[in-house]
């Protein structure tokens, strides 16, 4: 299968934002100020699924109404990325029901973390489209995210690839300061 890369952001794009996992009910606050900082940093339009904020249960909407803002965003011309606001537990109830045909007519960048591997991996698998794994939009919310700005700036916008680097204001769960003794090779290989 062909690898579809899709084309790159230019600054006042516009980027769909989806929930595809769970809701940003008790986020509502960091949301909207990873959206006001997001515009900001990058140049670009934010525009919001129908059920980015919604809430069933502990996901942001039915499967359906789920599979729906991802396929509205998908064939909306408007949108050049697609960004998942958060993670959650409940993307899995989505990959049977993926348009995977749409995706492929329609490539461009999809983006997320956590649960978003769930929608990731398949649609890389079934429609060869290049996606990519690695940002939670509402993680925005929190400035400075200086380390994700530079490489959204080099990989969306500028379209380079290459050697990835420790970022060095990562703290973990517990919000203890990592420290990294640099990388460890589990399997040499190309990726």
């Amino acid at each position: 299968m062909q690898t579809l890369i899709p084309s790159r952001l230019q600054p006042g794009d516009t980027v769909g934002i989806i929930s595809p996992s769970s809701t940003l009910y008790a986020r509502k606050e960091k949301f909207e100020k990873a959206v006001e900082v997001f515009t900001q940093k990058f140049d670009v339009q934010v525009k919001l699924s129908p059920h980015v904020m919604g809430r069933h249960y502990y996901s942001s909407g039915t499967t359906q109404e789920r599979l729906d803002d991802f396929h509205h965003m998908i064939v909306d011309p408007e949108i050049k990325a697609i960004i998942f606001s958060i993670g959650g537990n409940t993307a899995i109830d989505l990959v049977t029901g993926l348009d995977y045909e749409l995706i492929k007519k329609h490539p461009k960048i999809i983006a997320g973390i956590s649960d978003a591997s769930t929608l990731l991996n398949p649609i890389y698998a079934k429609t060869g489209l290049l996606t990519f794994h690695g940002l939670e939009f509402t993680d925005f919310g929190l400035e400075p995210m200086t380390y994700e700005t530079e490489q959204i700036k080099k990989t969306f916008f500028a379209g380079e690839t290459g050697a990835l680097h420790a970022n060095p204001a990562w703290y973990d769960f517990d919000n203890q300061k990592t420290s990294y003794a640099g990388w460890q090779t589990i399997k040499e290989g190309k990726a």
